[in-house]
C-alpha cells in the first residue's frame, strides 16, 4: 500500500514536470511547430475567408444598388410629377397670356368705336356646326339686355346675329349659315350686293346680284352695306377671291373669304345699340 502511494505521488509529479516543460515550450519565443500550424490553418482558411469577405462584400453592394435605384426611382417620379406640373402651369400661362391679348384687341376695338356703338362682351360657350346649320351659343342672355336679332362681331370682322334667346344664353346665327344673308357693299366702289352662304367650307361666302358691269375684282374688301336694320354700315365681312358671270349673262357674283375665322371664335361683341340712334 505503501509503495502504490509513492507511485502515484512520482506519477503525478511526472506529469506536472511534462506539463511545466510543455508550457514553458509553447510560450517561448522560438515556436516553429506552433508557427507551422498557425501558418497551415492560416493557408486553409484564407480563400474561405477571402470568399466570406467578398461574398459579404458583394450582397452589400447588391443590397445599396437596390436601395440607390429604389432611391433614384423615387426621385425620377417625384421630377417627373414635377414637370407634369411645370407643363400644365406652362401651359395655363400660355393660355392667359393669349387670352389677355384677345381681350386686349377686343377692348381697343370696343373703345375706338365707343362713340358709335353700344357693346357688350361675351364668350363663346359651344359650337354647333352641321350641314344645316352653322351656329354658336354664348354665354349672355335676356337678363343682360340681349335682343333677338343683335348683330354680333370681333374685332376682325362681322360673325352674325342673336337668334332664339335664353335668360343666361343666347344662340348667334352665323352669316355663314342658310339663314345669315346680309347687306353688302364693295368698300371702295360702294356697289351693293348680298352676302349670303355657298354651303362650301372652303369658300363659304358669295356676293350676289352685281351688275354685269361692276368694276368688280379679287382682294377687294366687302363691308356691311347697313341696308336691312340689323348690321351698322362699314362692318367688315371679307374679301374677294372669285369674280364669275351668272348665266343670265345681267349679273355677276363674287365669291367672298370671311375675315373671321368662325372655327377660332372665343369672344364675340354684341352691338347692343348705335350711339345718336334707337
Amino acid at each position: 500500500m505503501r509503495r502504490r502511494k509513492i507511485n502515484q505521488k512520482i506519477v503525478i509529479l511526472l506529469v506536472v514536470l511534462v506539463m511545466s516543460v510543455a508550457l514553458a515550450f509553447f510560450t517561448s519565443s522560438e515556436r516553429p511547430l506552433v508557427v507551422k500550424v498557425e501558418a497551415f490553418w492560416q493557408d486553409l482558411l484564407a480563400p474561405l475567408e477571402n470568399g466570406v469577405t467578398t461574398l459579404v462584400q458583394t450582397g452589400k453592394n447588391i443590397v445599396d444598388r437596390v436601395v440607390n435605384y429604389q432611391h433614384i426611382q423615387a426621385e425620377n417620379e417625384a421630377l417627373k410629377q414635377q414637370l407634369e406640373e411645370l407643363e400644365e402651369k406652362v401651359h395655363l400661362l400660355e393660355e392667359y397670356r393669349l387670352e389677355n391679348i384677345r381681350l386686349r384687341t377686343i377692348l381697343h376695338f370696343e373703345s375706338f368705336f365707343a362713340d358709335q356703338y353700344e357693346m357688350l362682351g361675351a364668350k363663346v360657350v359651344a359650337r354647333h356646326p352641321s350641314n344645316w346649320r352653322q351656329t354658336l351659343t354664348i354665354n349672355r342672355g335676356r337678363r343682360d339686355g340681349i335682343r333677338e336679332g343683335m348683330a354680333v362681331i370681333t374685332p376682325r370682322g362681322v360673325v352674325g346675329r342673336i337668334g332664339t334667346l335664353g335668360e343666361r344664353s343666347a344662340e348667334v346665327i352665323l352669316i355663314l349659315d342658310h339663314e345669315g344673308a346680309l347687306g353688302g357693299m364693295i368698300q371702295s366702289t360702294r356697289f351693293p350686293g348680298i352676302v349670303e352662304s355657298t354651303g362650301d367650307r372652303n369658300i363659304p361666302l358669295q356676293m350676289i346680284q352685281l351688275p354685269h358691269d361692276s368694276p368688280v375684282k379679287e382682294n377687294q374688301t366687302v363691308v356691311t352695306s347697313g341696308l336691312g336694320g340689323i348690321f351698322p354700315k362699314g362692318l367688315r365681312i371679307g374679301y374677294i377671291v372669285d369674280v364669275q358671270p351668272e348665266p343670265n349673262g345681267l349679273m355677276k357674283k363674287a365669291f367672298v373669304m370671311p375675315f373671321v375665322d368662325f372655327e377660332r371664335i372665343e369672344e364675340v361683341l354684341v352691338i347692343m345699340a348705335e350711339k345718336g340712334g334707337e
